[in-house]
């Protein structure tokens, strides 16, 4: 159970705060855990350890990386620009993309509509062809970007670190 299992990380990591399981949009055989660790000098040597135990079981400690994040309008729902530099004047239904009119309320017809590709799947879905080539070309720059020194990856300094495991 949850409780058990962040009981077991505060005592196996004293300075560890914040600990949630990680909800997931499908299913998975194991769960992970996030959590955040004060002490540099813990949060080093249990990444260098790279286990702790829970229950009698070894876990592996990782440290956690966010993705990557999309750029995409919350007005007309299509990628590559954000709210504020959208050319619509008005905003659209996130499901059905119909015009939302100011003053009157939207009655959805709920049939799911992207924004992309006019697909019948959400419109930043991964069922769409154009968000999936979208989130790989994303990659594929911020790996370029950071192979040639334009990104740098952030390092831990001395401040609180999350963790996965």
């Amino acid at each position: 159970n949850d409780e058990y299992v962040k009981e077991e990380i505060e005592r196996n990591l004293q300075s560890a705060e914040n600990v949630r399981r990680i909800q997931y949009h499908f299913q998975r055989r194991t769960n992970d855990f996030r959590f955040i660790v004060t002490d540099l000098r813990e949060y080093n040597s249990t990444l260098k350890l790279g286990r702790i135990s829970i229950r009698n079981t070894f876990c592996a400690i990782t440290p956690f990386l966010a993705g990557n994040r999309m750029t995409y309008c919350t007005r007309c729902w299509r990628l590559g620009h954000m709210r504020d530099k959208c050319d619509l004047v008005h905003p659209r239904c996130r499901i059905c993309l119909n015009n939302l009119m100011d003053g009157q309320t939207h009655d959805c017809s709920n049939v799911v509509r992207c924004a992309q590709c006019d697909g019948h799947h959400h419109s930043l879905s991964n069922e769409c062809e154009k968000v999936a080539e979208y989130r790989f070309k994303l990659k594929e720059q911020i790996n370029n970007a950071i192979s040639t020194g334009k990104l740098h990856r952030l390092v831990p300094q001395d401040r609180a670190q999350p963790m996965q495991f």
